[in-house]
């Protein structure tokens, strides 16, 4: 009876994460594509540099990125003062929060309006989640701070030179999880020192309303990294702006696929241990990009 009854619970949890999960990235592609289409038009597209093929390149921002990253080790690994990362969350977050909140407003509200409003309000949430740190108003502020960094970098590169991104990044990730781990440490101590770049996902939908200080990985949360939902955001915003609006659309169906193997390589073993999460999404993600290859 006893067996049955935990059964049954991790069968409500594992559903409850599954649909938050959804929720989460149903957000935050919309709210990126509010953002990005209104402000399409084929002379902008003309103008961006990499419709004359001068984009960001490639190998430069994996260059970037990983010398990012090892720096962040290093960081995590030998700087434990809370309070420089707070500050380096906070300076993180705020760039995507400003372009996010930058871009609404700009759609109702003259520019320089819009331009202080944006700042106002990036500051305030900052703030207001550094007091109160509950879990929903900080999966809030991941959702706005990814779609305005996306908003940014899917008008660098064109869809093409994205996939090659996608695929080193999503090799990285099972390196990182799997055999080097320095992934899922660093995911830890960065939640830890409430400094984590990624959504929380509670258990039980109650629990949205409790604070991250109360919130423990595996024992009553999971989480998903703000990279496992930039990344194919990215790509599908690139279709949106290089290609077209059902181009979009058809890499956020696949997404959609993508987070239900997701969902299922975390839930299968029975254990929730962290699994590299980019690898399915990117699967799917190109699996999308073949779909729109096909279309007249």
């Amino acid at each position: 009876m006893e067996k049955e009854k935990k059964s049954l619970q991790r069968l409500k949890e594992d559903r409850s994460i599954l649909l938050q999960t959804y929720a989460i990235f149903f957000a935050t592609f919309a709210l990126a594509f509010g953002i990005t289409a209104p402000f399409i038009t084929l002379t902008a597209v003309q103008e961006l540099p990499a419709a004359h093929g001068v984009a960001s390149n490639p190998g430069t921002f994996l260059i970037s990125f990983g010398a990012a990253t090892f720096l962040a080790i290093i960081l995590v690994k030998y700087l434990s003062n809370d309070h420089f990362w707070k500050f380096f969350f906070g300076l993180a977050a705020f760039a995507g929060l400003f372009i996010a909140i930058f871009y609404i407003g700009i759609q109702f509200l003259p520019t320089n309006v819009s331009y202080g409003l944006s700042i106002a309000l990036a500051i305030l949430l900052l703030v207001a989640r550094a007091i109160t740190e509950r879990v929903w108003l900080h999966n809030i502020l991941i959702i706005f701070a990814v779609a305005g960094v996306a908003r940014i970098f899917g008008a660098q590169f064109t869809p093409e030179s994205i996939i090659f991104i996608l695929v080193i990044l999503a090799v990285y990730d099972i390196i990182a999880v799997y055999f080097s781990k320095h992934m899922i440490s660093m995911a830890v101590t960065m939640f830890e020192r409430n400094a984590f770049f990624g959504v929380v996902l509670p258990f039980e939908l109650k629990n949205w309303k409790k604070t991250l200080s109360e919130s423990e990985i595996k024992k009553n949360i999971s989480i998903i990294g703000g990279g496992d939902l930039a990344f194919p955001l990215f790509f599908a915003l690139s279709h949106l702006v290089y290609t077209s609006t059902l181009a979009f659309f058809i890499i956020s169906i696949a997404v959609g696929f993508g987070v239900f193997v997701m969902h299922l390589l975390y839930i299968l073993p029975n254990t929730k241990k962290a699994i590299p999460a980019l690898p399915p999404l990117v699967l799917f993600s190109l699996l999308g990009h073949f779909i729109i290859t096909l279309l007249p």
